[in-house]
């Protein structure tokens, strides 16, 4: 797992006390194990279409449409997680470990690159 932007780097314009969003990149060996106990654990961190479509649905889009990554936004960060601030959002995207590889040393889609220049 990798956490980039300004909620997780200070950043020049932005404060604590603006609360900017976390954002996360997670690396998984199964997405649909992993979305399946998530979906279960977490439903509320997926879109209603998503909770409907189901963890296999979400698996074969993460790997078959864009970059390979399924991203879960605007989610509350927990009040027990120290250091963040009330009401402060993260969003998390998944990917396998092999989706990961792939983009970091191929090139897949820069994607993954991308993230980490941030």
């Amino acid at each position: 797992a990798f956490g980039y932007g300004s909620g997780v780097f200070h950043q020049a314009g932005y404060s604590k006390e603006d609360a900017p969003m976390v954002d996360l990149v997670i690396g998984v060996q199964d997405a649909l194990a992993w979305h399946t106990e998530n979906m279960t654990k977490n439903p509320e961190h997926y879109s209603a279409f998503a909770r409907a479509a189901g963890p296999r649905a979400v698996a074969w889009m993460q790997s078959s449409l864009g970059a390979g990554l399924w991203y879960n936004t605007l989610v509350v960060i927990p009040p027990s997680v120290s250091g963040a601030a009330p009401g402060q959002h993260m969003k998390y995207g998944i990917a396998t470990v092999e989706a990961l590889q792939r983009d970091l040393v191929d090139w897949e889609s820069l994607y993954v690159a991308g993230r980490m220049h941030k």
